[in-house]
């Protein structure tokens, strides 16, 4: 795509990409003929890995076992070491929810065969669980991160369906977050679109970084799912639009809608 000597939009994503691998946003992005940045707005920490592999060592109590974000899969391959070989091949063997497809893919690569990959947000991969499982089933085991929501533990229950849940992260604000911002700004000017892709990117932004240096009332504020716009919505700013599935391909259709 050639923008014929016009100025590049610019795009801030506020998210952090994987170490050592090319960040599938920033690629699709810039193969759009965009400047993209990302700053990390968050630390992570895993824990409880002791707890996550007793409930892995038991991986037959467990009608399946669900991961919302790559990092929640992540935490799950750090304690593959700590398992007898046919505990793992038996971990690997159960059936497998996921969130997105960046999710699906950390799966697969972890060795699951993940389906509901096409569904955008907890909600979405509820109803997937909903219709797959009989009610009263084995629980399902949850790795998840210290700031989930209770979105899919409430609708699975109210489906006679439940969760065992293993905080295996935590999240934290990049305490470098303020200085991060003010250099982008200082050496590419206050960018035309700002991402957040969490409630939690949310909040830190919205506290860490002073307005005057990132005014988020002058840019295009894109939220990734409707939970992270709500979050944006409650900070008192307007969402320009919403992702409604955490994909490259959805994230580049907003951005592009008005060329």
């Amino acid at each position: 795509m050639q923008n014929n000597g016009a100025k590049k939009k610019t795009v801030l994503l506020l998210r952090a990409p994987k170490e050592k691998e090319v960040d599938a946003f920033e690629q699709e992005l810039k193969g759009a003929d965009l400047e993209v940045l990302s700053i990390p707005v968050l630390s992570f920490e895993f824990v409880n890995a002791g707890e996550l592999v007793t409930c892995l060592e038991q991986y037959t109590q467990y009608a399946g076992i669900v991961f919302t974000s790559p990092r929640c899969v992540a935490a799950v391959v750090t304690v593959y070491k700590e398992l007898a070989t046919e505990l793992l091949e038996g971990v690997k063997k159960l059936k497998c929810y996921v969130v997105g497809k960046s999710t699906a893919l950390s799966a697969i690569e972890a060795g699951f065969l993940p389906c509901g990959q096409e569904s955008g947000n907890a909600e979405m991969l509820s109803k997937e669980i909903i219709k797959d499982l009989e009610k009263d089933s084995k629980p399902l085991l949850y790795p998840c991160g210290n700031l989930k929501k209770d979105t899919l533990p409430k609708l699975l229950d109210e489906n006679g369906l439940k969760l065992t849940e293993v905080t295996v992260y935590k999240t934290a604000p990049n305490k470098d977050l303020e200085g991060l911002v003010r250099n982008y700004i200082h050496s590419e000017g206050v960018p035309e679109f700002v991402v957040f892709f969490s409630p939690s990117g949310v909040q830190s932004i919205t506290s860490a970084v002073p307005s005057d240096i990132l005014p988020l009332t002058k840019v295009k504020v894109i939220a990734i799912g409707p939970t992270t716009q709500k979050a944006i919505e409650q900070q008192g700013l307007a969402v320009y639009g919403v992702a409604t599935k955490p994909e490259p391909q959805a994230l580049l259709n907003i951005i592009l809608k008005d060329r």
